[in-house]
């Protein structure tokens, strides 16, 4: 047991990276029954004892497709795929994609293409050397068989975790950090043929200040489903100075912009970090990041030690990422003395011009209000107060981890993560709003039970567009190494009473 705990952190540790990018278009009319089943019998899931860190995407036919990690020990993990086309209900057996058993997988990826293409794309580093690959393997027939051979899309001794984006003109981009950790860069590698080609040569982004310390950090990439990119990232410019920074290309990758500084103006300082992004066909870009700031009082503050509050910020461009608000907008104020600290925020947007945030705040660095608020004027003004989701929650934790997804006809959802104060138990809720962010019902509990041991666990979050919503996690209440998976096909209104159990011990 104690060996297999120490494996879970490990896997997790392993697995932090961002979204991928799906193209999600038509799907199926008529959904399965809730009667789920397992994706794979007791026999075939023995041989993989641990499942972790799932990923999910959904192809132009509404398949749903799951990408996950799998171990038995620390030199003998996988990566595994399956798809189901019952609308989650049942899944495939697994298909392993990484042939050598030997060395460990991490910074997983799946996005889906146009013409039943299905993408998977990973980082391994063989044992006993410093040389890490990226790999990404292809499916041309709806993840129904995969390349018995993944393609080798970069080779370096300090590649980071890779971000996989599609378009819909059979455009695949892997990116990722490359570079010593003193001064990062980013590599972008294009194909333009559905995987089939890649640049010879990766286009190579460099940070906007020569000078700047380590380079580009904290990137996120976003491509807005028809051809554009845009990259915005965190830079130094010195200990007490951090920028957000974005690039875009307008033309698949070909070419690249000059950076633009998106957050505070020139003059002064800059605290601003971990920034997100979402983009819209029709030029609309947001820019969200958690900044610092100190008060004008800072020195008179109890205890002697001036702390900065964290504030949440966004800015946002209506012609492609060019131009952009000469001041970015705060979302949220202090709210007492005590300093504020607000972290992990969430955009979503429609192709209405509404543009949606939520974000975690409390004092003290106490995970305590998760936040909502809403724009119906391209992010020139927000909602005000701010819609408090905790208080929705009938379990009454510690949220965290917000993921939010939105379509076009006004409907919202938020899923997030909540530990109970005593750090014992875990809850995984949803809410949604079918109004455009006004009104929220109490939020529904995702698990039958809940479930003990007290740590944050990988989920993923997807929408179909058409009223049928994914959950995916991994551990639950009889193995702690198998996914779980619930799901809604009714715009979020109810949820299975059981979650469907991928693997078992």
């Amino acid at each position: 047991m104690r060996f297999m705990f120490r494996l879970y952190l490990c896997i997790l540790v392993l697995t932090m990276v961002s979204t991928a990018c799906a193209l999600q278009t038509a799907a199926p009319s008529k959904p399965a029954s809730d009667a789920g089943r397992s994706l794979a019998g007791p026999e075939e899931a023995s041989k993989w004892p641990m499942y972790a860190a799932p990923r999910l995407t959904i192809d132009q036919e509404g398949y749903l497709h799951l990408l996950w990690l799998a171990a038995e020990s620390p030199k003998s993990w996988d990566i595994l795929v399956s798809r189901s086309e019952d609308f989650g209900a049942t899944f495939s057996p697994p298909i392993a994609l990484k042939p050598d058993k030997g060395t460990g997988a991490e910074g997983h990826q799946i996005a889906t293409g146009q013409n039943g293409t299905v993408y998977a794309l990973w980082r391994e580093r063989p044992p006993k050397t410093k040389t890490a690959r990226l790999y990404l393997a292809r499916s041309q027939d709806y993840g129904k068989q995969w390349d018995t051979s993944p393609r080798v899309v970069s080779v370096s001794d300090d590649v980071g975790f890779p971000q996989l984006l599609t378009d819909r003109e059979g455009g695949v981009h892997v990116v990722s950090l490359v570079g010593p950790k003193g001064h990062r860069v980013l590599d972008v590698m294009s194909s333009h043929d559905e995987g089939t080609t890649f640049s010879s040569t990766p286009i190579r982004l460099t940070a906007a200040i020569p000078t700047s310390e380590y380079g580009i950090t904290n990137p996120r990439v976003v491509s807005d489903g028809e051809g554009r990119l845009y990259v915005v990232w965190e830079e130094m410019k010195s200990r007490s100075d951090t920028r957000i920074y974005l690039r875009q290309s307008l033309d698949r990758g070909k070419t690249w912009a000059d950076p633009v500084l998106v957050s505070t103006p020139e003059e002064g300082e800059h605290r601003a970090y971990f920034p997100q992004i979402v983009a819209s066909p029709n030029g609309q870009v947001y820019v969200v990041w958690q900044q610092d700031e100190f008060r004008a009082d800072a020195a008179a503050q109890p205890g002697g030690l001036a702390k900065p509050d964290k504030f949440i910020a966004v800015n946002r461009s209506l012609d492609y990422g060019q131009t952009w608000l000469p001041q970015p907008i705060r979302l949220n104020q202090q709210v007492d003395q005590d300093p504020l600290v607000s972290a992990t925020p969430q955009l979503s947007r429609d192709q209405r011009g509404h543009i949606y945030a939520t974000w975690i705040e409390g004092d003290h660095s106490f995970p305590k209000r998760l936040l909502f608020a809403r724009s119906s004027d391209a992010g020139m003004s927000w909602s005000d107060p701010k819609v408090r989701l905790d208080l929705t929650s009938p379990f009454g934790g510690r949220p965290a981890h917000p993921m939010m997804r939105s379509d076009d006809t006004g409907h919202i959802w938020i899923v997030w993560q909540e530990i109970s104060p005593d750090q014992k138990q875990w809850q995984l809720l949803v809410n949604r709003s079918d109004d455009g962010g006004v009104t929220w019902p109490p939020a529904t509990p995702l698990t039958s039970v809940t479930l003990g041991g007290g740590g944050y666990r990988r989920v993923s979050f997807e929408d179909d567009a058409h009223g049928r919503l994914y959950v995916t996690w991994e551990g639950g209440p009889e193995n702690s190494h198998a996914l779980y998976l619930n799901r809604s096909v009714d715009f979020g209104e109810t949820w299975l009473s059981r979650a469907v159990e991928i693997g078992r011990r």
